[in-house]
């Protein structure tokens, strides 16, 4: 009966931790896909203000 006991006991924190995990994980990945954006945003704006041609100077 006590290992029973045990079996369950570790498959409720193991339940526990998977679902503490999933919360920083979904972070995790917002702020990957966030810097990410922001890493394009900054290529685009600076590809964007490069002068292409000087007929103009």
């Amino acid at each position: 009966m006590m290992n029973i006991a045990l079996i369950l006991d570790a498959i409720l924190l193991a339940s526990i931790i998977i679902c503490a995990l999933i919360p920083l994980a979904i972070l995790v990945s917002v702020l990957a896909v966030a810097l990410f954006v922001l890493v394009l945003v900054l290529l685009a704006a600076e590809y964007h203000h490069t002068p292409r041609s000087r007929r103009g100077a």
